[in-house]
């Protein structure tokens, strides 16, 4: 691939690419047809939504075809990983790029089949006045690019040492003709280097100044942008908890006990973040406010009318292929903000394309205050089966995931049991019930819970640990075993999974299920993405016991 960063542009050739074809700024398998982005007035990009369309896939033929398009050089330098060029040249200006894609596939999807899962989303889309929207159609994906620069060219980038440096091995050198060269850039696996997009616009305005109807529209230009630092993730709340008079989303609700609200977040993911982490600022890295870039951090959260929440849900829903939605009900000693957090990050590192929903009974996230907040979750039981109802059937849902952690067992587990027990018609449309480390009272969870939980024939997974530091907890203040304990007393129920997680973190934050497969949420990814049993994950190993079978991870 070669580009010039001087003289005059040529008139266009017949092996230009037509024009809307844009450089990704770093190579990516994580925007396909149908990732909507926005460019902010400052010119920093955000993925908002990752639709689901058809897609049709084929490699493309003239493998060796070599090709020119217009792009500006910041984008280039990045996508090179040389930074520093975007601040030593003129990073938005426009130049004629020459290039050659190695083993190139391309990806794309039919009008037809871009409306029926943008149409539904557009309905429900929050658009900021300060930025525009965008919906790629086409990817172009390789396993290596080829450039081919001038000796100038080169030295413009600050060299050929600092090209290799930059590369971190991934770049390779090699003379051309009398002064040029080829500078290949080989990729790990095949990543997405190119895509097409169309802006999402009003192209109609209702009459009388009503609502503008929002449409396609094909991008010729050269788009500008810098990637964001962070991902966003929209998630959806149903809270019992005080509406306060703050404005700030970490301060909206407090710890009171109040009618159900409903609404929306979005929460930042940082670009490097690890899989499995909750960020948030160190003192020991001298960091004292949040930054999106670095932190998992909760950036708006704003209430909603509980017609207008649950059409939003079903719209999320309807823009997943298999309609799937997931509600988390978080444990004792957790603020709303902290759940809104947690439920993002989980979404974003389970790769969940549906619905993520949360729910944030009065807990007062009080390491000290645990009898308050026992209190307030078994309040908090008959607003939520209620609130579960209405997930069940209003979001049009067909997989649905209801997962509880610590206390948020105890409402969960009962709320489940007696919606289900009252109304069986709902009982197909709950795919898999999910215990992390419950904090319940054993015997009475054995007695009393797991047989009517069965009885409604959902799959359902307990995660146990001797561990868990809230089950450490629980067991100093009631003096009983909990079901999510380990050990000896390890809950084993029938129509009941249970995996001995002792060795690993159960509090939902473990570590990356790519760089450490000894995880919860490791395992829920598999559970989840491919509906696998517990015999079927490769993370785990049965254990036939005297009591009956139950799984734990493997060493």
């Amino acid at each position: 691939m070669a580009f010039s960063l001087f003289g005059k542009k040529p008139q266009r050739p017949d092996d230009f690419l037509p024009a809307g074809w844009q450089f990704y700024s770093r190579p990516t398998n994580l925007e396909p047809p149908g990732t909507i982005f926005r460019i902010d007035a400052e010119g920093h990009r955000f993925i908002v939504a990752r639709l689901e369309p058809a897609i049709s896939r084929g490699a493309e033929p003239g493998a060796a075809k070599v090709e020119r398009v217009e792009t500006r050089v910041g984008v280039v330098a990045r996508l090179l990983g040389l930074q520093s060029m975007g601040a030593r040249v003129g990073a938005g200006r426009v130049r004629e790029c020459r290039f050659q894609i190695v083993d190139p596939v391309r990806e794309s999807t039919t009008d037809a089949g871009m409306d029926a899962v943008l149409t539904p989303y557009l309905e429900t889309m929050g658009v900021r006045k300060d930025s525009r929207y965008f919906v790629i159609r086409e990817t172009r994906s390789a396993t290596a690019l080829t450039f081919v620069l001038s000796e100038g060219e080169i030295g413009e980038m600050g060299g050929t040492v600092a090209i290799v440096a930059a590369g971190e091995g991934t770049l390779a050198l090699a003379a051309k003709s009398v002064g040029t060269k080829e500078l290949t850039q080989t990729f790990p696996e095949r990543l997405a280097v190119m895509f097409l997009a169309e802006e999402i616009a009003p192209v109609v305005a209702a009459l009388g100044g009503g609502k503008a109807e929002f449409g396609r529209v094909a991008v010729g230009a050269v788009l500008d942008w810098v990637d964001a630092e962070y991902a966003v993730v929209r998630v959806f709340f149903g809270t019992d908890r005080t509406l306060t008079a703050s404005a700030k989303p970490d301060e909206m609700f407090g710890a009171g006990r109040a009618e159900v609200r409903y609404g929306a977040c979005e929460v930042s993911i940082p670009r490097d973040h690890r899989m499995g982490e909750l960020e948030a600022p160190s003192i020991l890295k001298l960091e004292f406010r949040e930054n999106p870039a670095k932190h998992v951090v909760l950036l708006t959260a704003v209430t909603q009318p509980r017609d207008a929440f649950f059409t939003g849900v079903a719209a999320r829903v309807g823009e997943s292929d298999s309609k799937s939605a997931f509600l988390f009900v978080h444990g004792y000693n957790v603020t709303f903000e902290d759940a809104a957090r947690r439920t993002a990050q989980m979404a974003y590192d389970l790769a969940f394309t549906g619905a993520p929903i949360f729910y944030s009974w009065p807990s007062l996230g009080a390491v000290a205050a645990y009898t308050v907040d026992e209190a307030n979750i078994e309040w908090a039981q008959t607003n939520l089966k209620g609130f579960l109802r209405d997930v069940v059937e209003r979001t049009g849902a067909h997989t649905l995931y209801v997962i509880a952690h610590s206390m948020g067992n105890r409402a969960l587990t009962r709320a489940v049991a007696a919606l289900l027990t009252e109304q069986p018609a709902l009982r197909p449309r709950v795919t898999e019930v999910i215990l992390a480390a419950p904090d319940i009272d054993a015997e009475v969870f054995a007695r009393d819970i797991a047989p009517v939980l069965a009885e409604t024939g959902r799959p359902i997974t307990l995660y146990a640990s001797s561990a868990d530091l809230a089950l450490t907890a629980s067991k100093k203040v009631h003096g009983y075993p909990r079901a999510g304990d380990a050990g000896p007393g390890l809950t084993i129920s029938p129509g009941i999974e249970t995996i001995d997680a002792t060795e690993v973190d159960t509090s939902l934050v473990g570590h990356s299920y790519f760089a450490e497969s000894r995880s919860v949420l490791s395992d829920m990814f598999y559970l989840v993405r491919d509906g696998q049993r517990a015999g079927q994950r490769a993370g785990l190993r049965e254990v036939d016991a005297a009591r009956g079978r139950y799984w734990v991870f493997k060493a």
